[in-house]
């Protein structure tokens, strides 16, 4: 049977976008929608990592090694919690789906150094109180816990020759300092207590 040529042209039409759309429906795949969260643990201890909410996912972190978790979850809440026992404090910073898990001592020490033997201190407390006092060089006034949002710390040099230098360490880093090298003069610094 011979067909007319305008349906040999529409059947051929037919055929090709057949070929088309099969070659267009075998290369799609589904996007992978999930999510890599990355949990690295800079401390001496052992934490543990889980989602709260949902059992989405549980892990244990092991000292200075860092672990990758895969979930289709896209707004997840990260519970972090120290699995061995310590006395050391415990913070994290976030970059996107990066968790860096760091330690340290106190969150807010005043260090008192210099050359003098004596000073005179005024310092703002952990719960926004003024705290005055006088001690030997060199010296520290430490805080596990600092709920006020302000830290400050003047010292003057008790005596009549020498230096003094204070400085202020959030989470163990030194962020805030002031030096004098005059006989009763002043270092003082002062700041915003969560900036790192």
């Amino acid at each position: 049977m011979i067909f007319p040529k305008q349906f040999r042209l529409a059947f051929q039409r037919i055929a090709f976008t057949l070929v088309i759309l099969n070659s267009l429906t075998g290369c799609y795949t589904e996007p992978d929608l999930s999510e890599k969260y990355f949990f690295k643990n800079n401390t001496d201890f052992s934490v543990s990592i889980s989602a709260t909410g949902k059992d989405i996912f549980t892990i244990t972190v092991e000292p200075h090694k860092t672990e990758t978790i895969t979930t289709d979850e896209h707004f997840v809440l990260i519970d972090i919690a120290p699995i061995d026992n310590t006395d050391r404090r415990f913070n994290w910073n976030l970059d996107e789906n990066d968790y860096e898990v760091y330690d340290f001592n106190y969150d807010v020490s005043y260090v008192i150094t210099g050359t003098a033997s004596k000073a005179m201190l005024t310092y703002n407390r952990n719960n926004g109180d003024t705290g005055q006092k006088t001690v030997n060089i060199p010296s520290s006034v430490n805080y596990k816990f600092f709920e006020d949002s302000f830290v400050y710390i003047s010292a003057q040099n008790d005596t009549n020759n020498g230096s003094v230098k204070v400085e202020i360490l959030i989470e163990d880093k030194k962020i805030y300092s002031d030096e004098v090298f005059s006989a009763y003069g002043i270092a003082t610094a002062s700041g915003d207590r969560y900036v790192k």
